[in-house]
């Protein structure tokens, strides 16, 4: 179905940007090698395990799987970066355009009200105190980079819900000019009928003519 190519689009481009970009943070900046690794471990897992079961029909349950875990291993990483500081916050907005691709309106707003509850969750934290000290500084190049993470998955979600509504659109264009064509050619059939009737007629009205008045011989 359309909506499971779809899925099937955004994760693979989602593993293939994370991979590509964390690896590169990764071993500009050996400090921050094992958080990238860690990442992107997380992600690809998690991305051939739901490309597997979107291959089985449950597209709806792989893409809820998908959030719920983008969402949580963020989350996670947050802890010891920064808390509601952490350049990965940032990605709860991507989060919730995800939601809204793959699954609507509704999705999206469920998930934009759960990545408020644990952004707040952080704020509670740092204001008493409770957060872990932050152990990952990025430098501008990593900092760069994210940035660029966060906008690569942004457009392709953007060009993949524009497809969604291109698509369909088009189809019903086609459709349209398709049955305007079959309209016009019932039209000139229906036009050709009438003139083939007024013929049958005349002749009808001929026959009729020559019956009721025969023609003899000495009339010739």
């Amino acid at each position: 179905t359309q909506r499971a190519r779809m899925f099937h689009r955004v994760m693979g481009w989602t593993m293939v940007l994370a991979t590509a970009l964390l690896l590169v943070i990764g071993l500009a900046n050996t400090a921050l090698l094992a958080r990238s690794v860690v990442a992107v471990v997380g992600i690809d897992a998690m991305g051939f395990v739901l490309l597997a079961t979107n291959r089985r029909g449950y597209t709806v349950q792989s893409s809820v799987a998908l959030i719920a875990g983008l969402v949580l291993l963020i989350t996670a990483m947050a802890v010891t970066a920064g808390g509601i500081r952490s350049i990965g916050m940032s990605m709860y907005f991507i989060f919730v355009l995800i939601a809204a691709t793959l699954l609507g309106e509704r999705a999206a707003i469920i998930t934009a009200i759960v990545c408020a509850v644990l952004g707040f969750v952080f704020v509670a934290l740092e204001l008493t105190g409770n957060l872990p000290g932050n152990r990952v500084t990025y430098g501008p190049a990593a900092l760069w980079t994210l940035s660029a993470l966060y906008m690569g998955v942004v457009i392709l979600l953007t060009r993949y819900s524009s497809d969604a509504v291109r698509n369909p659109l088009s189809r019903a264009e086609r459709e349209l000019v398709d049955r305007r064509v079959a309209q016009s050619d019932l039209s000139r059939s229906l036009r050709e009928l009438g003139e083939r009737v007024k013929e049958l007629r005349l002749l009808h009205k001929s026959s009729q003519l020559f019956r009721d008045n025969p023609v003899n011989e000495e009339t010739l």
